[in-house]
């Protein structure tokens, strides 16, 4: 009886295993016989371009199929884009109002009978007012002229590397503000008719990061002009001007440039020199290439020779070299007379108490609106100090002025 028993329980068992394994063969090939899984169509190269509080999600369309939407998912929301419009085979979803941090967004695409395509993931970075606030404007580094143009030199683009543009404005003579657009790669700004001391605003605009999309302004710089509005002549814009009478200045391997070729010393090619017999007093006239009102003249002779650098001398300047010729010599005692007649006006009449260098200020009321300057020089260094036997030696003239402006 007793085996009888357990012969039963075998069977049941038996039994009980059987329907098992055929429950677990079913339940591997359930999802097999409820039929095919289908998905839409995908968009396919993610990439999330920074915006102000906002991101820009764009994919390419290439494989969208028959998707008729896309479903944006982030930190428990999410947002729903018809795909109504393409541009360029390319999708773009835009989600705003979003804090300024990374993000993961979670993308997929549904067709009409609201099949998903594969599931993707992007990471991005929406920008706000501490990116903002972290940025710098462009900077104005100093101001100077370059012949007749005066400009606000600019720092380096790579100190403000996501300004795009800036708006510069600076106040006129007539008490506006002229305004001009800086571009990052512009090293400099000419001004025009601005007002010495006047105020500036640098308004600078940056682009939202490195996959930025947006431009948005930082907050307004606020400057002003030089108040002294004094800056060196441009000595690339002087050339020679030969009168009647001037010496050429070519003596002793001298040239006539070398008094504005920016090197003071003693090289012989780098001054003016005169030639046997054209002695002392002489001129030498030249152009500065501007119109200006000097304020500032500075001379400076030969440094380790000091013979024939200027003992004493004059500066004469016009406006316009028209008529200008002298037909007296320079050592004629009428000669002055005979300048002033002709439109000359005297600048200064000085004695240069350095044997070397020598600066002396002008003054402005007798100096405005000059272009073309003669030196006369009257006593020079050394035995003997004028006549046939002295000669003239200038190594570099440099003049500063005000209201500077180009010649015609």
């Amino acid at each position: 009886m007793r085996i009888n028993k357990i012969n039963i329980f075998l069977i049941v068992a038996a039994i009980m295993g059987i329907t098992s394994a055929c429950s677990d063969m079913e339940s591997i090939h359930e999802e097999y016989l409820q039929g095919e899984k289908i998905y839409a169509g995908k968009l396919d190269s993610l990439q999330v371009f920074s915006g102000y509080e906002r991101v820009r999600i764009v994919g390419l369309t290439r494989y969208l199929g028959h998707s008729k939407e896309c479903v944006v998912e982030w930190n428990g929301q999410s947002q729903v884009f018809p795909i109504n419009a393409t541009s360029n085979g390319t999708f773009e979803m835009l989600i705003e109002d979003l804090e300024e941090r990374n993000y993961e967004f979670t993308v997929y695409t549904r067709d009409e009978e609201l099949n998903k395509s594969v599931i993707q993931t992007c990471k991005g970075k929406a920008i706000g007012n501490i990116f903002r606030d972290s940025q710098l404007s462009r900077r104005i580094t100093g101001f100077n002229f370059s012949g007749a143009a005066f400009s606000a030199q600019w720092a380096d683009k790579a100190e403000s590397e996501y300004v795009v543009k800036t708006m510069f404005r600076y106040e006129n003579n007539n008490g506006q503000m002229t305004e001009v657009t800086v571009l990052p790669d512009d090293a400099s700004t000419i001004l025009y008719d601005w007002k010495a001391g006047g105020d500036i605003e640098i308004h600078s605009a940056i682009v939202t990061g490195d996959m930025g999309f947006d431009t948005i302004y930082l907050e307004p710089v606020q400057e002003r002009l030089p108040v002294d509005a004094v800056f060196q002549l441009d000595k690339s814009y002087f050339k020679g001007v030969h009168l009647k009478n001037d010496t050429y200045g070519t003596g002793y391997g001298g040239v006539l440039a070398g008094m504005w070729d920016g090197i003071k010393g003693s090289a012989q090619n780098s001054r003016y020199h005169t030639g046997d017999g054209e002695g002392v007093p002489h001129t030498v006239t030249f152009d500065l290439g501007v119109v200006a009102d000097l304020t500032r003249f500075e001379i400076a002779g030969r440094e380790d020779y000091h013979n024939w650098n200027p003992k004493r001398f004059q500066l004469w300047g016009c406006e316009s070299i028209e008529g200008k010729d002298t037909d007296l010599p320079a050592s004629d005692a009428n000669w002055e007379q005979e300048a002033i007649a002709k439109g000359w006006k005297l600048l200064i009449d000085t004695n240069a108490s350095n044997p070397f260098l020598n600066t002396f200020e002008l003054d402005k009321t007798k100096t405005e609106n000059v272009r073309y300057v003669r030196y006369r020089v009257l006593e020079v260094v050394g035995p003997p100090a004028t006549g046939k036997g002295a000669y003239g030696c200038v190594q570099e003239v440099t003049f500063w002025g005000e209201n500077i402006g180009p010649a015609e």
